[in-house]
C-alpha cells in the first residue's frame, strides 16, 4: 500500500457518475377538485361547524373510522373509538369555551397564586384563564361536555367488548 498517491484528474473524471437528467415539472392541481365536505372542517368558521346536524357528525365519524380501518389497518372497533375521539376534538374546536376575566381561574374561580400562574387558553372572543394546576381538571370537564353532547345526538364509542365483522 502506498503512503502517497499523486492525484490523477483523468482517473477522477472516469470514476464520476454522470448526473441524472432533471425531473419534469409537476402539473398544477385542479382548483375545483373536491374530496369531501369534511376535509374543510377546520377552515370553516366556528358558527358553521357548530351548526352541524346529527347526520353530519355521524358522517364525519364514519368517514374517520373508514380511513383508520382501511388505510390505517386498525380493527373496526378501535377505528370507531379513535374516530369518536376525533369527533370530540372537533366538537371542542367548534364550541370553544367563552372568554373569561384574566383575574380569575375558569375552573376554581381563584385569583393569581404564587407558583401557580393563570394560563391563557384560546377561546371564543379572547382567552379562558386557568391555573396551571387546574388545567387538567378543566380540560377533562370540557371533554366530558363534548362526549355528553355527542352522545346526546346518538354518537358514541363502540362498547368495549363488542366486535363487528
Amino acid at each position: 500500500m502506498r503512503a502517497f498517491q499523486k492525484f490523477d484528474p483523468a482517473a477522477d473524471r472516469s470514476m464520476r457518475v454522470s448526473p441524472l437528467p432533471a425531473a419534469k415539472p409537476a402539473k398544477v392541481a385542479k382548483a375545483d377538485r373536491h374530496f369531501s365536505s369534511f376535509s374543510n372542517f377546520s377552515r370553516a368558521p366556528a358558527a358553521a361547524r357548530a351548526s352541524w346536524t346529527a347526520a353530519d357528525w355521524q358522517a364525519y365519524v364514519d368517514e374517520r373510522a373508514a380511513i383508520r380501518e382501511y388505510d390505517g389497518g386498525f380493527p373496526r372497533t378501535e377505528a370507531e373509538r379513535l374516530a369518536f375521539d376525533d369527533a370530540v376534538g372537533h366538537w371542542l374546536s367548534a364550541h370553544p369555551a367563552p372568554a373569561s376575566a384574566p383575574e380569575h381561574c375558569a375552573q376554581c374561580c381563584g385569583g393569581p397564586r404564587t407558583y401557580d400562574e393563570l394560563l391563557p387558553v384560546l377561546a371564543s372572543g379572547g382567552h379562558v384563564w386557568v391555573h396551571n394546576k387546574c388545567w387538567s381538571v378543566w380540560y377533562a370537564a370540557r371533554r366530558l361536555e363534548a362526549v355528553a353532547m355527542l352522545q346526546a345526538i346518538g354518537l358514541g364509542p363502540a362498547p368495549a367488548g363488542s366486535s363487528e365483522k
